[in-house]
């Protein structure tokens, strides 16, 4: 590739990693608390029952360096400057003299998917296998390659595959190739792949045909087929310069308003609360007011933590849901509550909200977050098989391992779990006797706590808090 070809890819991946180190770090960190990525033999075997399997395993792979910003910010980029290397290359083969600025439409659709949360890396794993191949037919133009390749592709990849329906006998349109043989043979072969697949997987036919492993929800996700129209739109307009300068002030445009900055806040506090960084989030918060539940939530632990709880009308208060709030089943929320019970001493809630937290991830994955949380709350509580069995499913983990048996030493051993500085002061602030235990009621449960420990400054923050919240509500 010549220095001007690879300007605008170069461009778009230094913007790309710019972005999403310092604008959109806690996105990253968020992918990424949501996953496991084991190297195991059975983890590997696990992802293969489906198709798209291929796309899926190598997203996850590629998602788990979210665990440091700066290298998912590298992956995000790095998938961003590919889409426009391979989509620059396809549409220069269909439109030799087209403009170098028409390769950003294809990476600003993938841009704007990595905006949202729920987006799985897979799905750019996806898009690229996508367009190698596109770029292989149309340089080969070889009807083995599309009747064994795209069926191939569909097995690997899922449902983005089947995009190759429509652009394989566009390009082959604007390239010179036979229009009708490219389509029917690239039909066949996606019938040859999506039929097994239908006959075997249990799966709805459109989740089949539209894809399963894009989205983090179970729903029929459409989007993906932006990238599609995000290579055929430089076909149409690369004749007309003035539809080419609107095109490209949309991309401006969606590269503006398409990431969710509220998210990101919310998630930063989230990620600082888990961290412990408590005065970061006062910081913060004088900067400018919580927005959410989970912000205010966030807030309030860290005026606790740091003994600052006589600044709790500096800010806007929404009553005692501002210290606990109601458990509902979703994965986010639920940490949120999961933390505040943590920090305050209640070990064994909290152990129950993690783990009720990962079973709400709504696709099936096991998390590397609430799995070392898991992990330290049976240290806490003397069950060291449980805690064995989430250390050893760590152990296989590139970012977890070294904590993962460093914390193996301290199972069955009293007197170095004591002088922890963390699990040994959570052992001391454990309730001292049996009773049933209500969440609804924290206020009690605050109350029992200070009283087995009055040293537990955090409960007993948190209690001053929650009382004065109520009797102003």
């Amino acid at each position: 590739m010549d220095i001007s070809k690879a300007r605008v890819p170069a461009i778009l991946g230094i913007a790309a990693f710019l972005f999403f180190w310092l604008v959109y770090p806690n996105h990253l960190r968020f992918a990424e608390q949501y996953q496991m990525f084991l190297y195991t033999g059975d983890y590997f075997c696990s992802f293969f029952n489906r198709p798209g399997g291929f796309a899926a395993y190598l997203g996850a792979f590629f998602t788990q360096f979210a665990y440091i910003p700066a290298l998912g910010a590298l992956v995000y980029a790095s998938f961003i400057s590919l889409t426009a290397i391979l989509a620059g290359a396809c549409i220069g083969k269909a439109v030799p003299r087209q403009s170098l600025s028409l390769q950003i439409l294809p990476a600003a659709a993938l841009f704007c998917m990595m905006c949202n949360e729920n987006f799985k890396l897979s799905g750019a794993v996806a898009f690229v296998m996508l367009l190698a191949f596109v770029l292989l037919v149309i340089k080969t133009n070889s009807s083995a390659i599309i009747l064994a390749g795209q069926a191939l592709l569909y097995c690997l990849v899922g449902g983005i595959a089947l995009q190759a329906v429509i652009l394989l006998p566009v390009y082959a349109y604007f390239c010179g190739h036979k229009v009708w043989k490219t389509f029917l043979l690239s039909a066949a072969s996606s019938f040859i792949g999506l039929l097994p697949a239908m006959l075997l997987c249990q799966y709805p036919p459109l989740r089949l045909i539209f894809g399963t492993e894009y989205f983090r929800f179970p729903v029929l996700f459409t989007g993906q087929w932006f990238f599609c129209l995000a290579m055929l739109l430089p076909l149409l307009i690369h004749k007309y310069r003035w539809m080419r300068a609107v095109v490209l002030v949309c991309c401006a445009v969606l590269f503006i308003l398409m990431p969710d900055m509220k998210k990101e806040r919310t998630m930063k506090y989230d990620h600082l609360a888990y961290r412990g960084r408590f005065n970061e989030i006062i910081k913060l918060a004088e900067k400018k007011t919580p927005q959410t539940r989970i912000q205010m939530n966030c807030l309030n632990l860290a005026l606790a933590a740091t003994s600052n709880i006589d600044r709790l009308y500096d800010f806007p208060q929404n009553g005692v849901q501002g210290i606990m709030p109601p458990y509902s089943r979703d994965f986010v929320s639920t940490l949120t509550l999961a933390e505040v019970l943590w920090r305050s001493g209640q070990t064994a809630a909290a152990q129950v909200y993690v783990f009720e937290a990962q079973e709400c991830i709504p696709d099936y994955q096991k998390s590397a977050r609430c799995y070392k949380r898991l992990a330290e709350t049976a240290i806490i509580m003397g069950t060291y098989e449980v805690a064995g069995k989430y250390l050893t499913a760590l152990s296989h983990t590139l970012f977890y391992s070294g904590w993962a048996r460093k914390a193996a030493t301290y199972l069955g051993d009293e007197q170095k779990i004591s002088g922890h500085d963390v699990w040994g002061r959570q052992r001391d602030y454990m309730y001292d006797e049996d009773f049933y235990y209500d969440v609804n009621n924290f206020g009690l449960m605050l109350y029992r706590l200070v009283q087995s420990n009055p040293a537990n400054t955090v409960a007993k923050n948190l209690l001053i808090a929650y009382q004065s919240l109520a009797n102003n509500e």
